[in-house]
């Protein structure tokens, strides 16, 4: 029995200080900068046109069926095509995640 104890503590032992340090808490490399291609641009562009325009005939749909009405239709149909320049200046990536604020954690 004592034999199998100091196997399972040498294991143990061995697992802990023999496995790779893993560096928690260190911040993410943030200069993955990915370019696209001339080529993915244009793809991207396409798609997104197309999302757009499915967008404002869903809208012109609810302004047709009486469910928002005309001028929310417009407002609504203004900040899609705002939204769409702002991808368009940006060349269609999407937006870099931000950590968040630690305000979640104020109130507890």
């Amino acid at each position: 029995m004592r034999k199998y104890v100091f196997i399972f503590t040498l294991c143990s032992f061995l697992f802990v200080f023999l496995t790779p340090v893993t560096s928690f808490g260190a911040p993410e490399n943030t200069n993955n900068e990915v370019k696209l291609t001339e080529e993915q641009q244009k793809e991207i562009s396409v798609l997104q046109k197309e999302l757009l325009t499915k967008k404002k005939e869903i809208i012109t749909k609810y302004m047709e069926y009486g469910v928002i009405s005309e001028k929310q239709g417009k407002e609504m149909l203004a900040h899609i095509e705002r939204h769409y320049e702002k991808k368009k200046e940006h060349n269609f990536m999407p937006p870099k995640h931000r950590k968040h604020c630690e305000h979640d954690k104020k109130g507890s």
